[in-house]
């Protein structure tokens, strides 16, 4: 096996970088701003990876928070010894396999913390607070009972998350505020459930009716559903998408699942069981027929 090649540094003119045409990862304003404020905050510790030319084969979002900042030159690694199809490869594998990566949620917590105690800003390290929060919440959930945990010394609470009931109020304090730290993870179980799969616009509950009623009273005509919600946008009502509660999921995989088990879905659907699956240490495989939904799991 050949030994792995060694780059040597060098700088270049931010403006000399030119992307890469077909670079499939995305980089959205606000990411780029926290490459920013971390630049700002580090200095640039992670030079672009260019083609032996003047194009980014890694770094993208790293160059676009230069720019941002106004930086005139930038570190690069020439990987001028790489192929076409290596530097094309390479490309994806940067992105890819990052995302292979974990968080051992206790050690995480101990680490905010600290730099918390030391009036850091954790902000810069790239999570949001209500990730943060999320956070102390998953360090919690990771301490499920594992094989060598007493039963007979334990509360149904401890064992379970909560006791097994086979009716559950979602409506309650401690349950919202806990479906609230699962959504600041970036669950988004509506991307690539469009179209209405549930029920039509036109299924709300009897208080939406009762105010539609109200606002055709007073403009003297009867309107469909789509108009009444254009024309009353503080009205609450329901999107046409059922979306799966994450602590409705979270209790049934603790309730009926050891840990390290396997998760099989039928219906996948959006992204929440899948999500709440990894972070809780299972394995999960679903099966879904759309495109969309199928990336949005992946992700």
């Amino acid at each position: 096996m050949p030994a792995p090649k060694f780059p040597q540094y060098k700088t270049v003119p931010t403006a000399s970088l030119i992307p890469y045409a077909r670079n499939a990862r995305t980089h959205s304003p606000a990411q780029v701003d926290k490459i920013a404020a971390s630049i700002r905050e580090f200095g640039f510790l992670n030079p672009i990876i260019t083609d032996g030319q003047s194009g980014i084969v890694a770094g993208h979002g790293r160059v676009m928070a230069a720019q941002k900042l106004g930086l005139d030159t930038l570190p690069t690694i020439d990987a001028a010894h790489l192929s076409e199809a290596q530097r094309r490869a390479y490309v994806l594998a940067d992105n890819r396999m990052a995302l292979d990566a974990g968080w051992d949620n206790d050690l995480l917590k101990i680490e905010l913390q600290d730099l918390e105690a030391a009036g850091f800003d954790l902000t810069l390290t790239g999570f949001e607070l209500g990730e943060i929060e999320a956070i102390d919440m998953l360090a919690e959930a990771a301490n499920l009972p594992g094989e060598g945990d007493n039963p007979s010394t334990m509360s149904l609470a401890d064992k379970f998350g909560i006791a097994p009931f086979s009716v559950l109020n979602a409506r309650e304090g401690w349950w919202q505020s806990r479906k609230e730290a699962w959504t600041a993870l970036g669950i988004e179980s509506e991307v690539g459930r469009d179209g209405e799969l549930a029920y039509a616009t036109s299924s709300q509950s009897p208080t939406v009716y009762k105010a539609k009623n109200a606002y055709e009273d007073s403009i003297g005509r009867k309107v469909n559903m789509d108009e009444f919600i254009l024309n009353n946008p503080n009205v609450s009502v329901q999107s046409g998408t059922s979306i799966f509660d994450p602590v409705l999921c979270e209790l049934a995989y603790s309730w009926f699942s050891p840990q390290g088990g396997t998760i099989l879905d039928p219906f996948a659907g959006g992204s929440v069981r899948g999500v709440v699956a990894s972070r809780l240490g299972r394995q999960y495989i679903g099966v879904e027929l759309r495109d969309e939904q199928v990336a949005a799991n992946r992700v």
